[in-house]
Parts: C-alpha cells; structure tokens; sequence
C-alpha cells in the first residue's frame, strides 16, 4: 500500500519584470553583433508540476 509515500505539487504563476532585454533588431556598425534595449512592464506566466515518490519498498 502507498502510504505517504508520494507527494504532488502544482504552481501558477505571473510575474511582471522591468528592464527586461529584448532585441531591439539594429544592428552594431562594423560588426555582425545586434543590440538590445530595457523594456518595461515585461509579463511572464506559466505554470510547474512536481511529483515525488517511492516505487517499491526498497
């Protein structure tokens, strides 16, 4: 019998970040290198699960 011997856990998130790098698509004179700018008010959401436990006795 699995008696506390699994647990679970599941998570939601969102979280808004400021001075987030993105591309800003130009590119550096001379080089192949591109720049990047700080954008506000950057949203990220997503979720995580977890599941732990013991298959077999041993």
């Amino acid at each position: 019998m699995v008696q506390n011997r699994l647990t679970a856990a599941v998570s939601v998130f969102r979280v808004k970040l400021d001075h987030v790098a993105q591309a800003s698509g130009r590119i550096i004179p001379g080089t192949t290198e591109s720049t990047d700018e700080g954008k506000n008010g950057t949203v990220s959401r997503g979720m995580g699960s977890e599941v732990n436990g013991a298959v077999t006795d041993n």
